[in-house]
């Protein structure tokens, strides 16, 4: 799976786990990847320049961590048996090469299947990971909105029914 280091790093720290499939995780196993863009900034292939998408069979050399189109590691890599990252010329065995995405196995994208939804995390890692806001912010913005009467009355309501679920 792919992580953006500034979310699964405090996620790691919190939970220990895989937010994907609730394994161990620490963040020494985690590996930088190198993503290739082009003019428009769009991520694309650095060998054959195709431009990634939804559709895309994606897979990485995990001892270079450059990212690649499947089929031109097919067939650069292994039809050749040329065993040399297409970009830094590292040296590699088959088994670094690690699918990204599969386009044709579509339970792997499944979101309702990852861990960290089925244990109903979803809502705690969004406000205090993902959306995190600090208590300066979040008073600057209640000093900004001019509540009316319809509104406090709605707040109060609402703040009464968070109280109430909490219970």
């Amino acid at each position: 799976a792919i992580f953006d280091v500034a979310n699964i790093i405090p996620y790691i720290k919190k939970y220990g786990v895989n937010p994907i499939t609730g394994g161990k995780l620490e963040v020494s196993e985690l590996l930088p990847m190198q993503f290739h863009k082009n003019a428009d900034g769009k991520i694309h292939c650095p060998v054959t320049f195709k431009v990634f998408t939804a559709y895309s069979h994606v897979c990485a050399n995990m001892a270079s961590g450059h990212v690649y189109s499947y089929d031109a590691v097919i067939e650069l890599n292994r039809k050749t048996k040329n065993w040399t990252d297409l970009v830094s010329g590292q040296k590699f065995k088959w088994s670094d090469i690690v699918i990204l995405q599969d386009p044709d196995d579509v339970a792997t994208r499944e979101v309702k299947s990852f861990y960290y939804i089925q244990a109903g995390q979803q809502d705690e890692v969004t406000t205090t990971i993902t959306h995190k806001e600090s208590e300066a912010s979040k008073e600057a913005k209640k000093e900004k909105i001019r509540p009316n009467a319809a509104l406090s009355r709605i707040a109060e309501s609402r703040k009464a029914e968070a109280e109430e679920k909490a219970k």
